[in-house]
């Protein structure tokens, strides 16, 4: 009886172990923390080489469906759109025409401290409206950020590191949906 107990408890602690690695390597994987640059929209905007804008879903039109689609980017050193996570709650007709646009976008690399580029991560905002029958999408344009060229690495704060991590996921890499 005592030898079974034995192995339960060594196959409980095993188990438990396991775990705790798996969820300190998800932890470790999906932590914005990893980039010393968190970009404002206004320069993310500004050092966009390609933009492509989404199209209004006409599904979403007929349905009477409008709204604004917050996202934030991974971006790589390169200026790849790495991944794209939306806020949740954000209507997936919606969050599906922006992830299909702005997975194309490229942007000029970030150069750190050390001119080295580097990646980092950001925020858009875009603002679906139907007008009578004509649909628009735009691209929220706040105020622009008087920190140019600058490594926001005071703007990394725990509201944004919390936000990455409980946001949707909508797309991964350039092509993939």
């Amino acid at each position: 009886m005592r030898k079974k107990q034995g192995r339960f408890l060594i196959l409980l602690m095993f188990l438990l172990f396991t775990v705790q690695l798996s969820l300190t390597a998800f932890a470790l994987q999906d932590n914005p923390k990893k980039y010393r640059a968190l970009l404002p929209e206004s320069l993310a905007r500004k050092s966009a080489i390609t933009k492509i804008m989404p199209v209004y879903p006409e599904e979403a039109v007929q349905s009477g469906i409008s709204g604004s689609v917050h996202i934030k980017l991974e971006i790589s050193p390169g200026g790849e759109v790495l991944r794209i996570k939306a806020k949740p709650r954000t209507d997936a007709l919606l969050m599906k025409a922006v992830s299909d646009a702005v997975k194309q976008w490229k942007f000029r690399p970030w150069a750190g401290l050390d001119g080295i580029p580097e990646g980092v991560i950001t925020r858009l905002i875009f603002h679906f409206s139907l007008n009578g029958d004509r649909p628009q999408v735009e691209l929220y344009s706040p105020e622009p950020d008087t920190r140019i060229d600058e490594c926001l690495e005071c703007s990394n704060s725990a509201r944004e590191m919390r936000e990455w991590r409980e946001w949707k996921e909508v797309s991964k890499g350039g092509t993939n949906p």
